[in-house]
């Protein structure tokens, strides 16, 4: 072996010590943060109608009006049922039914009522995606 060849491979030895130091060294890049006002994991314990759940928060159980969806009435004792609406509630079972949810709260404030309104999503929004509150 000739001092040329010893000398690059030494060089080469080198260079990859000092490549694997710096992706060792180099931090490990963060989860992204939830954006403010967006809470969760919680479990859908129960899909009243299309547009209502019920989840389990920290023991306790919230009823969630779900802001965005308006869905025709099954479940008010004031109303007939409307049309489509057993088909609607049908459908957010199917998709909410066990599911843990995300749930974020608007921009304003709400009404107090017994219903809290919120904007359900099946998993955390994207890193990147906030909005203001």
């Amino acid at each position: 072996m000739s001092w040329m060849e010893f000398m690059m491979k030494r060089l080469i030895v080198a260079f990859v010590v000092v490549l694997a130091g710096l992706v060792l060294a180099s931090p490990a890049q963060a989860y992204p943060t939830m954006p403010q006002g967006v809470q969760g994991p919680y479990t859908v314990l129960k899909v009243v109608d299309g547009d209502t759940i019920h989840v389990s928060a920290n023991g306790q159980k919230l009823k969630i009006r779900m802001i965005g969806l308006d869905t025709p009435e099954v479940v008010d004792p004031r109303k007939p049922v409307q049309c489509f609406g057993k088909e609607a509630s049908a459908q957010a079972k199917a998709i909410l039914g066990g599911q843990h949810v995300y749930l974020q709260a608007p921009p304003r404030r709400t009404p107090s009522t017994s219903t809290v309104a919120r904007w359900p999503t099946s998993g955390p929004p994207p890193g990147g995606c906030s909005t203001s509150t």
